[in-house]
């Protein structure tokens, strides 16, 4: 229930709802993140974590946490019927994302502390309302961020302990915990957005939508598990599988032509992407590891992060869901991020294709921000 502060003073604009603020920090965290990336190949810029830990870990738990934290509080009292939360405890919220930021720049013990706090608070924010829905499905939300909270709790166990290695393993149970949502997300409101737009119904496979999630799961504890890498192959496989088999029933064809669909559709079919190569590393086939992972981070989360965030801002500002042109080159920019960056991670070009892929990346939220920034500190047009 909303606190009585919250409900006496009417909340700044800014502070109004989950998504204002945590999408406008999320996204100029994910700016800042790739442009120190590319300081540090240069010798810009260096840190105590290393490059590859401190860029992987803000990515997924700076970057991603901030937006997937926003898209949660906005959601949640729509779809699931759940008490809003906004004023103080949305500015407690941010305060301690931002805290967890600091850890650049602290020592690797306060660093982990106050790193730390974010998703445990987001949690314990979420979960009574989420528990007391009527739809029993949104439960599983908690436990995705108890996957994650535990990647960030082995990631920082393993800094703390001087273990790079392990510290990767940490990284790597976010990543699932991160594909778990998204395959959770995006795969009921892809189908229900197209529904809406084209018409029809969205049509949902019982034993399709509990194969999917589980075969994540699996794949997650087989990997992290240190099953046999044929076994590990065979889920990557069949989780790919139960994912283009979702996608099939969806008609994304139909949607070709708005871009806001679009975007959502080739968003999960990176997933798909992402699933095929990580199938194919694990049966020594050639890919490195990084590739599942920026197929997955850039063309999976920053797609569909991107259209989320398109649709989320205009609807919950009162404006119609009507995307102008330079955003739908900001959507193209943030695909071509993606494919530029496996092309890559197979050797074709990397030191050219390496800074295209991080100027397309900067290019596709830079006009994002433009563009929406302005309408997240203002007052809605209308009711959200």
């Amino acid at each position: 229930m909303p606190h009585d502060d919250d409900r006496a003073r009417p909340s700044p604009p800014l502070w109004s709802s989950g998504f204002r603020p945590m999408f406008l920090v999320g996204c100029v965290w994910g700016v800042a993140v790739v442009a120190l990336w590319l300081l540090d190949q240069h010798g810009g810029f260096a840190n105590r974590l290393g490059r590859p830990l401190w860029h992987g870990h803000e990515m997924l738990y700076g970057f991603a946490g901030a937006i997937s934290g926003g898209f949660i509080l906005t959601a949640l009292p729509s779809w699931a019927g759940t008490s809003a939360i906004a004023g103080s405890r949305l500015l407690l919220l941010l305060a301690v994302w931002g805290l967890g930021r600091l850890g650049l720049f602290l020592p690797p013990l306060p660093a982990a502390m106050l790193d730390l706090l974010y998703l445990p608070l987001l949690a314990l924010m979420v979960t009574p309302g989420v528990w007391r829905a009527s739809n029993r499905f949104y439960r599983l939300l908690p436990l995705i961020l108890a996957a994650q909270v535990a990647g960030n709790l082995a990631f920082h166990n393993a800094i703390l302990t001087e273990a790079p290695d392990q510290a990767r393993l940490g990284l790597r149970l976010g990543l699932y915990g991160l594909m778990l949502l998204f395959s959770f997300v995006g795969g009921i409101l892809t189908p229900i957005f197209t529904a809406t737009a084209i018409g029809g119904d969205a049509v949902f496979r019982r034993w399709l939508e509990v194969a999917a999630p589980l075969a994540l799961a699996l794949l997650a504890l087989a990997d992290l598990g240190g099953l046999p890498h044929g076994a590990v192959a065979a889920i990557a496989l069949a989780a790919a599988l139960f994912q283009a088999l979702r996608m099939a029933g969806w008609r994304g064809w139909a949607a070709r032509g708005n871009p806001l669909l679009a975007a959502m559709h080739l968003g999960h079919a990176w997933l798909v992407a992402a699933l095929v190569l990580k199938a194919a590393e694990a049966a020594g086939l050639g890919p490195a590891p990084s590739a599942m992972v920026h197929a997955f981070t850039l063309g999976c989360i920053g797609l569909t992060k991107l259209s989320l965030m398109t649709r989320v801002a205009l609807k919950h500002t009162g404006r119609p869901l009507r995307v102008v042109p330079v955003m739908a080159w900001g959507f193209a920019a943030m695909g071509l991020a993606a494919l530029a960056r496996l092309g890559a991670e197979l050797g074709l070009a990397p030191l050219a294709l390496l800074p295209v892929s991080a100027g397309l990346w900067l290019l596709g939220l830079g006009v994002w921000l433009v563009l929406h920034a302005p309408m997240l500190a203002r007052s809605s047009l209308g009711r959200s």
